[in-house]
């Protein structure tokens, strides 16, 4: 009869549960990149600033949350703070991109802390993988694109000629992509 009584006691807190849900803000989400110059691989920084993210994020859990994301980056626009810089990179960089300025995407799944993302920049698609940190409110993905495995070749020989001086003969065609994602949650 004790057992009944508690079991009749438990029931109710376990059907009333609250669930929390993770949220974040299509216009919470940036997406950066470093870029590599010199024989010393000096980094350049900067970011997209139109990322065409179609919807807001939800989820009960990070892959419920994570997967699904459809985003198309306008290129041009590229913001590194130097205004003469993001010419020079949508000019000789980007321009040179057979199939348009358009990176296009979506986030096809998330497990053991890696976000598989399908891209797809001068025509050709590849999966690419971003390794995924959650610290509170924000989630951090980041990665390495190889800017060959997307057939670009004449762009990066275009932003090497055109920056042959500054970049002292060398241009990196690796790119580390960061994805951050800022998260509200509701219970």
């Amino acid at each position: 009869m004790k057992r009944i009584l508690l079991l009749l006691l438990l029931i109710p807190s376990i059907s009333f549960a609250k669930k929390c849900v993770m949220h974040a803000d299509k216009n919470e989400i940036a997406l950066s990149w470093i870029a590599y110059k010199t024989p010393l691989k000096a980094g350049v920084g900067g970011k997209f600033t139109k990322l065409g993210i179609r919807n807001d994020l939800k989820g009960e859990k990070l892959s419920e949350l994570l997967t699904g994301i459809q985003f198309e980056i306008d290129s041009s626009s590229t913001s590194t703070g130097n205004t003469d810089r993001d010419g020079k990179i949508v000019k000789f960089f980007f321009r040179k991109m057979v199939k348009g300025l358009m990176i296009s995407g979506k986030t096809e799944k998330y497990s053991k802390k890696i976000l598989h993302t399908k891209l797809t920049m001068n025509g050709v698609t590849k999966t690419v993988e971003l390794k995924v940190e959650k610290l509170k409110n924000m989630i951090t993905a980041t990665g390495v694109i190889d800017v060959f495995d997307f057939n670009l070749y004449e762009s990066l020989k275009g932003i090497n000629k055109a920056c042959y001086d500054l970049h002292e003969g060398k241009t990196w065609n690796d790119v580390k992509v960061i994805l951050e994602i800022k998260l509200k949650e509701s219970c």
